[in-house]
């Protein structure tokens, strides 16, 4: 039985099950049988419909959906993430106040605890940063 995934199309998601899907055709498996969207709502309703049997998202936003739609009822998180990477604030760069701001607000935030609590509250305390630092993407 060949399982499928969903997300919008062009996305990181889109290449990462591409790519685990040939890890399971080279383990002697099926591979994933991927079908993509154009918005992230389109893909849901098809999970829900029962078009498609699994989705693919940030795992801040799987969080929230099994958190809130329909009550909690509508999604749940399977297995643990995978490739998974810090969010970020992007800021023009000519907006040093902006941004020396932001990371302070930030700072404060993690110090106090305040920051973690919110992240636990949604079930994203997982993706936490333990400091506020500047320009550490890649």
């Amino acid at each position: 039985m060949r399982k499928e995934g969903r997300r919008a199309a062009g996305t990181t998601f889109e290449e990462v099950a591409k790519a685990r899907s040939k890890e399971c055709e080279a383990a002697g498996k099926p591979g994933i049988s991927i079908e993509s969207f154009p918005t992230d709502a389109e893909a849901q309703t098809r999970v829900r419909a029962g078009g498609a049997v699994a989705g693919v998202n940030d795992y801040p936003v799987a969080a929230y959906l099994a958190l809130k739609a329909d009550g909690g009822n509508a999604f749940e998180i399977v297995g643990n993430q995978i490739e998974a990477g810090p969010f970020g604030i992007a800021v023009a760069k000519d907006r040093t106040a902006l941004r020396d701001a932001l990371r302070a607000a930030l700072a404060a935030i993690i110090e106090d605890g305040s920051y973690r609590k919110a992240l636990d509250k949604w079930g994203a305390g997982t993706g936490a940063v333990a400091s506020a630092d500047v320009n550490t993407g890649s």
